[in-house]
């Protein structure tokens, strides 16, 4: 029965409706079920950014590590929220390798942007970046 429903979800999370689409995102991610990576990864390129936010977001719930490289490139969208967003999913994943990623952000003219980084830095227990980033106000 799991197994039908999970197909039927990666099957609809490619519907031409942007809130099908949405909603599939949500159910998979309430299944943390790794198999919705690659598709959820795939939803990152959506023309829609609440969809690519919520695909974001649900990427942060399952906490799988082939999410980070995706993240990545989405944490410096020109959109705040999806880079946001992205920055929140990794500090869910907490991929320790990837951390030095947020470095540059402490640096960003963006308030938000910066602080958002420093928060997550700080969180996974680098305490030295509230100090980089008062110095970069």
């Amino acid at each position: 029965m799991i197994k039908f429903r999970l197909s039927r979800l990666l099957k609809k999370i490619n519907s031409e409706n942007e809130k099908k689409r949405q909603k599939c995102a949500k159910k998979l991610g309430k299944s943390r079920d790794v198999r919705a990576v690659g598709p959820l990864i795939n939803m990152l390129k959506d023309g829609e950014d609440y969809t690519r936010a919520t695909a974001i977001n649900v990427l942060g719930d399952i906490c799988d590590m082939r999410a980070v490289p995706a993240l990545l490139e989405v944490i410096h969208d020109d959109n705040k929220d999806i880079s946001v967003a992205a920055a929140l999913a990794m500090g869910k994943i907490r991929d320790s390798h990837t951390n030095y990623k947020f470095v540059p952000t402490l640096r960003s003219k963006d308030i938000e942007k910066r602080l958002m980084a420093e928060e997550r830095l700080v969180e996974l227990g680098f305490e030295w970046a509230e100090e980089m980033g008062k110095l970069n106000q």
